[in-house]
């Protein structure tokens, strides 16, 4: 009898903590970046926005930081245009020197069918080719009974590659250097084999002593010819 009990009791003990585990899940919030990937132009600017999900529509308050690669990303602007917060206790701001963003707000939760939260809008600019990530390292969202429901942090990786332009210059640059080589060397080959080639002009004393000598010989036959005879 006493093990029959255990059973019965196991049962029950399994489905309530079941269920508890399923309404933890189920009303975790998370905070997360769209896109949380990507392949983005050296120097050209993109925006990251940052988004909460929050299963339970009683979310008062959020709070999170965000750091990223100060040598790799700087941070050119924050965006609060399409913001659901609807009063900031600490003003979004950020560090380029440091590489944070940080900001607390108050949600605008009167529709209560929201459970997707626009907060803010990063603009980055990227100065060094490579990957490079952001990441949300910080967060809390307050519900009205003052619990912490954050259930998840996100964070995004992206890959800085050059333009197809200065990619396409760089080979131009690389294919004019390269035909640089080609006509230096073949100047060099040319010149080498002209200097192997005989050189009439180092030879012209020895034309002219030749010539003069000849003229010579023909003038003194001349003259022998013509020289009356005793």
């Amino acid at each position: 009898m006493g093990e029959v009990r255990k059973k019965y009791l196991l049962i029950p003990s399994i489905l309530v903590f079941g269920l508890f585990y399923c309404l933890v899940v189920q009303a975790a919030a998370t905070i997360f970046l769209i896109p949380d990937q990507g392949e983005y132009v050296l120097k050209s600017n993109f925006s990251v926005k940052v988004l909460l999900k929050a299963e339970e529509p009683q979310s008062t308050q959020v709070s999170a930081s965000l750091v990223f690669e100060p040598t790799n990303l700087q941070v050119v602007s924050l965006n609060l245009n399409n913001s659901k917060i609807k009063k900031w206790l600490v003003e979004p701001s950020y560090s380029n020197a440091k590489g944070i963003i940080s900001f607390i707000g108050i949600l605008n939760n009167e529709n209560q069918n929201t459970i997707q939260y626009n907060l803010l809008e990063v603009t980055f600019k990227p100065i060094k080719l490579g990957k490079t990530s952001v990441q949300i390292n910080f967060g809390k969202v307050i519900d009205e009974q003052d619990y912490n429901t954050v259930g998840s942090l996100g964070s995004a990786e992206f890959n800085i590659i050059e333009s197809q332009a200065s990619t396409d210059s760089d080979n131009q640059a690389l294919n004019n250097n390269e035909i640089k080589q080609v006509n230096k060397s073949d100047i060099i080959e040319f010149n080498q084999s002209s200097s192997k080639r005989f050189d009439y002009n180092a030879f012209l004393p020895l034309y002219v002593a030749l010539f003069i000598l000849l003229l010579i010989i023909v003038l003194v036959i001349i003259f022998l010819q013509n020289r009356p005879i005793n």
